[in-house]
């Protein structure tokens, strides 16, 4: 839990710090273009227009503005083409600046090619070009160009660099933010651990006091009553220091190899009995020679909740199916059942502890809500996880575990 914590901070801090670089990144290279772009083509329109001549040795006339200056040949420092299309369709070149290094038939060829694209405006193959009613005028701004394409590379690489950087800050940010509930949370658990393991001799000594006084006096409701609760408190106490020690992180990982084939038939054993009393349907479909690395009793013991739960929800003379298949690098372990679905809403918080839908059925049946959280702890404890479907009538739990390699 702590750890999809610490996730969730880190990638969320980290989205937003990414927004905000790549926002103001995006926001200075596209003003600026488009600042650019918009001067140079309003510089075209005024060729187009014939408000300046390019020629060597030209001039301005009255601008739009309304003013007048000379700018001489010296003034381009950019090669500019202005073009007459003719009714014909070809081209001619009516003017020209004098930096111009190219012979008029290439660049008339790329002229032509503009004239295909059908667009009155835009960059082709670095050159600006404006088409306006029979003239077109292209400049070649190859280097101006080449530097905004060079700095949108720049950010790109800039983007996914600092996308890594941001990362890594953020996880040591969010492994510094959730430590007060990491603690927290261990000390939590140790408290559940501590105080189950000094409930139990307690416990234990009411209980055979109470049998001891009931053998000695006969029956009598209220020594029941104590039995009763005794047996209740001896489960949950036993729930409790499981669910302990399946989330206990600093234990070691177990490294052993099982028959995961071998585990699920012995957990389903018992449960014939219990469905041929209560007329179910019992379907079981194991794989043979299903190996994992993993500890037996508790592979066993998430076997067992799964099958408990699906024999108290089962529909009155329904169906329950058991199977156990590998695909890939994943075993599942999938346990199904007919009876009332869960609701879409439920199905993230059966996994807590002590969450129960119907609180009055299970506390009459001793039920605490530890059995799934428990099954999941075991699951999470062998790198596997558990995952629930219920619809069109039918539950199904399955628990995904890496097989052995």
């Amino acid at each position: 839990m702590i750890k999809k914590l610490q996730k969730r901070i880190a990638f969320t801090l980290a989205g937003i710090l990414m927004l905000i670089m790549l926002g103001l990144q995006l926001f200075f290279y596209i003003s600026n273009y488009y600042y650019y772009a918009e001067y140079q083509k309003q510089l075209m329109e005024q060729i187009a227009d014939g408000y300046i001549n390019v020629d060597a040795g030209g001039n301005r006339s009255e601008s739009i503005e309304g003013t007048r200056e000379d700018y001489m040949a010296d003034d381009w420092y950019l090669p500019i083409w202005v073009f007459q299309a003719g009714e014909d369709g070809g081209l001619t070149v009516t003017q020209k600046s004098s930096g111009v290094m190219q012979d008029d038939e290439k660049v008339l060829g790329t002229a032509q090619k503009i004239l295909n694209l059908d667009k009155s405006e835009g960059i082709y193959k670095r050159n600006w070009y404006l088409h306006k009613d029979n003239v077109l005028v292209m400049m070649n701004d190859a280097d101006t160009i080449i530097y905004y394409e060079q700095q949108a590379a720049i950010i790109l690489i800039s983007g996914v660099v600092g996308f890594a950087v941001i990362i890594i800050c953020s996880l040591l940010i969010a492994r510094w933010l959730v430590k007060p509930a990491a603690r927290a949370f261990e000390q939590q658990k140790q408290f559940i651990s501590d105080a189950s393991h000094e409930l139990k001799t307690p416990l234990a000594v009411i209980g055979a006091n109470a049998q001891h006084l009931k053998s000695e006096i006969g029956g009598n409701k209220w020594l029941d009553y104590i039995l009763e609760e005794n047996v209740r408190m001896g489960k949950l106490l036993k729930e409790l220091l499981t669910l302990a020690k399946v989330e206990n992180t600093s234990l070691p990982e177990a490294k052993e190899k099982v028959n995961l084939s071998r585990i699920v038939t012995g957990a389903l054993l018992p449960f014939e009995s219990i469905a041929f009393e209560k007329e179910i349907e019992f379907w079981i479909d194991i794989q043979e020679d299903v190996f994992i690395k993993g500890e037996e009793e508790h592979l066993k013991q998430a076997v067992i909740i799964l099958l408990d739960n699906a024999f108290a929800h089962v529909s009155e003379h329904g169906e329950i199916r058991a199977k156990l298949g590998k695909k890939g690098k994943w075993a599942s372990v999938s346990i199904s059942n007919t009876g009332l679905e869960i609701p879409k809403e439920e199905q993230k918080k059966i996994f807590q502890r002590f969450y129960r839908i119907d609180k009055g059925r299970n506390r009459a049946e001793n039920r605490y809500g530890l059995g799934l959280p428990i099954a999941s702890g075991i699951a999470g404890r062998h790198k596997g996880r558990i995952e629930v479907s219920s619809e069109n009538g039918q539950t199904v739990f399955t628990i995904f575990l890496p097989v052995y390699r």
